[in-house]
Formats: structure tokens, C-alpha cells, sequence
């Protein structure tokens, strides 16, 4: 163990181990470390969809976006983000969202993404629950 001075004028507590002669952070420190700053980042990248787009996503959202491996772009933001201003105008409540690559299931009063998956994924599915689609493809 190491007190090393960080950045701030503050201290931290290091573990380090010695590999090869050379001293370097441990696997547990460095896990840690990016276990504090994903969170981060996540909230970070929401605020700025929230601003942006003014849409919400759940934490369960948020897991499938990783377990599915979902990746948005600011041209898909902005097409669901049309599409809920477009089910909005209809007076749907619980919208089914296609998208080219993907579905989502949007609560459209609180502009919240529940759900998602791939759009492959939507074969011979039923979806229950909702009021309204919005196909935008």
C-alpha cells in the first residue's frame, strides 16, 4: 500500500503490486476505478440526451442498451425523438417506437424509453401494453 498526493492536493490510498520489477497499479484498483467513472459517464450522457432530445431512459433501458449491445446516434436520438412528438400529437400513451435498427417501447406522456431491442428481434413478437406504434422506416 502507497499514500500517493492526487491532483486535487488530496491523498489516496494505492495498492500496488510488483510485476517484472516494476511497480504498478493493482486489477482491484483499476476495476474500481472504472466501476466509479462508468456511472458517471452514464449520467453525464443522459443529462445531455434529456437537454438535447428531451427523452428519459430507464435504468432497465439502460441495461439492455448493454446487454443487447444498443448503440444510439444522434440521427436515431432525433428520430425518436420525432416519433414521440408524433405519437404525442395523437394522444398515444405507451408507443411502440421501429426504428431502421431498432424498437422501443416509449411512455409518451413522461417521454421515458422503456424498453428496447433490436429491430431482428421484433419478429413474431407481441406487444402488449401499448396504445399506438410508430413505424419510422
Amino acid at each position: 500500500m502507497e499514500i500517493v498526493k492526487n491532483q486535487h492536493g488530496g491523498s489516496e490510498l494505492h495498492a500496488l503490486e510488483t510485476i517484472r520489477g516494476q511497480l504498478k497499479p493493482s486489477k482491484s484498483r483499476i476495476k474500481q476505478q472504472n466501476k466509479t467513472q462508468e456511472p458517471e459517464f452514464v449520467k453525464l450522457f443522459n443529462q445531455a440526451v434529456e437537454r438535447q432530445y428531451q427523452l428519459h431512459f430507464s435504468r432497465h433501458v439502460q441495461d439492455r442498451f448493454q446487454q443487447r449491445q444498443i448503440f444510439l446516434n444522434g440521427k436515431q436520438l432525433e428520430e425518436i425523438h420525432q416519433a414521440v412528438q408524433l405519437a404525442q400529437q395523437k394522444g398515444i400513451r405507451d408507443s411502440l417506437i421501429v426504428t431502421k435498427d431498432s424498437a422501443f417501447i416509449v411512455n409518451i406522456p413522461s417521454k421515458t424509453v422503456i424498453t428496447a431491442m433490436e429491430r431482428d428481434a421484433t419478429r413474431f413478437r407481441v406487444f402488449n401494453n401499448i396504445d399506438g406504434a410508430v413505424i419510422t422506416t
